[in-house]
């Protein structure tokens, strides 16, 4: 829970853009085709249903329906919202057994706060679970955080600087006591990009670093390099992301501290004409003879409104 923290300036996204979706999707299916003796000997493909997502006209996520292939008890989710769009009541079964959270939101003027709240109950029991408290000063900064579970609560608060453009530069994660636990510190290219993301344990110590590469227009990100760091400062190892033009990775590889390739794979995708993926086929390789030694296709039957 230390670790997050919601600044004002957070790009608000809908469950369908957080998802990767573009356009009004109602329904997206994913699915995988699995390898079958039997399929192959009658030229048929076994594709097995993973998950099925619908989303209101908002983009926000109404069920979510994730498929387990080797048990008979799938997972569903089912979300409600209020008219201005926030959830209100999510409702999870699994096998036998449902938890329900409600969430609440309340304005302290006294303070100038935003109090976000969610409760969750497990069925045949009168008391919460589990409770999760967010608070947010005027500005929409989120400023502290507190999560109980089990009768243990573990509390954080958080603090922003900004530059003169308004861009979030520092964000600091204290612990119950006030003392630093997590910093985060962004910089930024001359057109407003996130340049590099450092982030520091509470002795100063940099132990992870992501340095991001835009494309010409300097709208998109086309790499990511993520830094992982030692104690003692030296480099552990590396992982380098590579996008295509819509954002999707394409390749991922792990180098260590020496740059000798340890482990890469590849994606290649097709897509619908709204930009959406439709299939993906992934390859792990072979880093001593640049063969693929495993594959995975998966599929997205995606419905619009």
């Amino acid at each position: 829970m230390y670790a997050l923290a919601y600044p004002s300036n957070t790009e608000k996204k809908s469950d369908r853009d957080q998802n990767g979706l573009n356009g009004p999707v109602q329904t997206s299916l994913l699915g995988a085709i699995r390898p079958s003796k039997i399929a192959r000997l009658f030229g048929r493909e076994r594709r097995v249903l993973l998950r099925k997502v619908s989303y209101n006209r908002s983009g926000n996520g109404t069920v979510v329906e994730n498929y387990d292939p080797g048990s008979t008890g799938n997972r569903i989710e089912v979300f409600s919202y209020d008219a201005i769009g926030r959830k209100t009541e999510r409702i999870l079964q699994q096998g036998s057994i449902t938890w329900k959270t409600i969430y609440r939101y309340v304005d302290d003027k006294d303070k100038d706060h935003r109090i976000a709240t969610s409760e969750t109950f497990i069925q045949g029991r009168s008391t919460a679970f589990s409770k999760h408290v967010d608070i947010f000063d005027s500005k929409g900064d989120q400023i502290a955080a507190s999560h109980t579970e089990n009768g243990v609560e573990i509390k954080a608060s958080y603090d922003y600087d900004y530059n003169d453009e308004g861009k979030l530069t520092t964000i600091g994660t204290y612990n119950a006591n006030k003392v630093l636990y997590h910093k985060v510190i962004y910089a930024y290219d001359s057109s407003g990009n996130t340049l590099m993301k450092s982030s520091y344990q509470p002795d100063g110590l940099l132990y992870d670093r992501t340095i991001f590469t835009y494309d010409i227009s300097k709208r998109k990100a086309i790499a990511e390099e993520r830094l992982i760091y030692k104690d003692d400062k030296s480099l552990d190892f590396w992982i380098v992301y590579n996008y295509d033009d819509r954002q999707n990775a394409i390749e991922v590889a792990r180098y260590d501290e020496s740059a000798s390739l340890l482990a890469r794979t590849s994606h290649a995708l097709n897509y619908d004409e709204a930009g959406n993926w439709i299939e993906k086929i992934t390859q792990c390789w072979d880093t001593n003879t640049c063969k693929p030694m495993a594959e995975r296709i998966e599929y997205q039957v995606i419905r619009y409104y």
